[in-house]
């Protein structure tokens, strides 16, 4: 059975993307920040620190408009198609 995503809600699906992408950096940039504390590097812990801010707010930016993009593209020509089958 063939479905169709005919739109995304801009805010839901950038709200989610941001967050699991964020939470991947952050597993990884909270680590190394405090690595550098420890390591006297202040400027460089603080740039890391910042990034995760800026990070979370450029990816929620950039899923909208993707988003946003997607809903346009999508009610003229028709969304991503794929097939579902039922399992027994």
């Amino acid at each position: 059975m063939k479905k169709q995503i005919k739109k995304f809600s801009v805010h839901q699906t950038s709200k989610i993307i941001a967050i699991a992408n964020w939470v991947v950096f952050a597993i990884f940039g909270i680590p190394a920040g405090f690595l550098l504390l420890a390591f006297g590097q202040r400027d460089s812990a603080l740039s890391i620190f910042g990034m995760l801010f800026f990070y979370l707010v450029f990816l929620y930016v950039g899923t909208a408009i993707c988003a946003f993009v997607y809903n346009l593209v999508a009610s003229t020509f028709g969304g991503i198609e794929f097939v579902l089958s039922d399992e027994e």
